[in-house]
Formats: C-alpha cells, sequence, structure tokens
C-alpha cells in the first residue's frame, strides 16, 4: 500500500479521514479474523490515539523517569510493540492496515478485546480515554 495514495492529507475533511478509516478497519479485521464487531471500538480508539492519522507521531514518558518514547502511526504503538504484534508482509509501521493488524493482534494477546483496553473502560465509566 503506498503510503502517499492512503494517508489523510492536510485538506482532507474529517469525514473523508473516516471514510478511510472504515476501509483500513475492514482490510485488518478481515486478514486477523476478528469480528466485524470490534470496528467501532478500534476506531474509537484510532480517533483518540492519533485523530484517525496515520503518520501521527508523539514522544511521551510513560513511566514518568525522563525517558521519553516515540509512538508512532495510526494506533500510537511503540516500534517495539508494533514489531512484536506485526504480522510477516505487514511490517510498515506507518501503514494505516500494517498498524491495525499489529494492534489488533496486541490487543486480542494483552485484553482479549478492544472494550478490555484502559480506555475504553475508562470511557464506559464515564471517565477520560486512557491510552492502551
Amino acid at each position: 500500500m503506498d503510503r502517499q495514495t492512503t494517508v489523510a492529507g492536510a485538506t482532507a475533511s474529517p469525514s473523508d479521514a473516516s471514510i478511510r478509516m472504515d476501509g483500513w478497519l475492514q482490510q485488518a479485521i478481515a486478514f486477523t479474523g476478528v469480528p466485524a464487531s470490534w470496528a467501532p471500538a478500534l476506531k474509537t480508539i484510532a480517533q483518540h490515539e492519533s485523530g484517525l492519522n496515520p503518520n501521527a507521531t508523539n514522544g511521551n514518558d510513560p513511566v514518568g523517569n525522563g525517558r521519553v518514547q516515540r509512538v508512532v502511526g495510526l494506533m500510537q504503538m511503540l516500534p517495539s510493540t508494533f514489531s512484536a504484534n506485526a504480522a510477516p508482509g505487514h511490517t510498515d509501521i506507518y501503514n494505516p492496515v500494517d498498524n491495525l493488524i499489529s494492534a489488533i493482534r496486541y490487543i486480542q494477546r494483552r485484553y482479549g478485546e478492544p472494550n478490555n483496553t484502559p480506555g475504553l473502560r475508562s470511557i464506559a465509566r464515564g471517565g477520560r480515554y486512557r491510552g492502551y
């Protein structure tokens, strides 16, 4: 997948990004075999993590020890977490489908399903989103 033709551009409307996201989700869900019912939860995570921007990159310090770690892509994954969960042939962290595939595999392994992630559990209780 050519990143230049698949990512939201600066002039793309929010609805354009949402439509593209739906297509990326369909591809990643089909590849991983998780239920299609995961799509809304995964989209919510991506909206909070990257604003649906597959090129998003942020530095963070999750443990407060002065070590900034870079999170990358649509689902804002650490490169090490992405690599550990990437599927063969889907190793481009900036490719939205590859990023989703890795995130789905990570979420499945760690939380069982998206609604068990910290952010979606917090939202369900009326709280603020927390990263997964």
